[in-house]
């Protein structure tokens, strides 16, 4: 077996769970870090579109938002009421 072969066989990684990503997320926002916890989050919404999470997420994304960008905060609020309107968010 070739390099190639060698790498090509090996599994791939574990990608992080939605719910990792949420916790380490939230972990960044509570630590005052918004820009960091937005990003993850971001991906958490990307990597996971079908998560229970995603409320939440798109929430928090626009708590990271609401102090240095109140329209871009309003605007993640009002996805949540839209898209997942049963949502306690």
């Amino acid at each position: 077996m070739t390099s190639a072969e060698a790498l090509r066989s090996r599994a791939a990684p574990a990608s992080p769970s939605a719910q990792q990503m949420y916790d380490a997320s939230l972990q960044q926002l509570r630590k005052g870090s918004g820009a960091t916890a937005r990003t993850g989050l971001q991906e958490l919404v990307q990597a996971h579109p079908e998560s229970e999470l995603i409320p939440d997420a798109l929430y928090f994304i626009g708590q990271s938002y609401a102090s240095s960008a109140p329209d871009s905060a309003s605007a993640y609020y009002q996805r949540v009421v839209q898209d997942h309107p049963r949502s306690p968010r």
